[in-house]
């Protein structure tokens, strides 16, 4: 595992981005927001529910991804 941390959300979105990437958000579109999320190479907008408060995320770089049973959302990029 990279990374597992907690952090406080209060805006509408998480942006995850390789490291010496701009962070930039993307432009969703209503496929984006149907999904959850929006991506590019080296980056990744995650949408965060409509309440302020903690969440919980872990980033991981494996070659190949299994999913915790707790998990209650993930998602896989090349």
């Amino acid at each position: 595992m990279l990374a597992d941390f907690v952090v406080s959300i209060d805006h509408g979105q998480v942006v995850v981005h390789g490291e010496g990437e701009p962070g930039a958000g993307l432009l969703w579109t209503d496929e984006h927001v149907a999904q959850g999320f929006a991506w590019s190479e080296k980056l990744l907008t995650l949408g965060v529910p409509d309440h302020d408060g903690e969440c919980r995320i872990q980033v991981e770089l494996v070659p190949e991804a299994t999913v915790s049973a707790q998990a209650l959302w993930a998602v896989q990029m090349p």
